[in-house]
């Protein structure tokens, strides 16, 4: 998982910490809670395609 910056309101280091290890464990207690709390932060996973097709996008003359 590529991770490109900490949702608002994470909690600072231990809380972005907290937050990746629960993201990455299925299994995790918060696991779900914490799914549903990063997508009302409009939050998503670092997506390298992505970000090339919107420059390409942006780019074209």
């Amino acid at each position: 998982m590529q991770i490109c910056a900490p949702p608002e309101d994470v909690g600072g280091i231990p809380g972005f910490m907290e937050f990746l290890k629960s993201m990455a464990d299925p299994n995790h207690a918060d696991y779900k809670t914490m799914q549903k709390w990063a997508q009302s932060q409009w939050y998503r996973n670092f997506d390298i395609g992505l970000i090339n097709k919107r420059l390409e996008n942006i780019l074209r003359v």
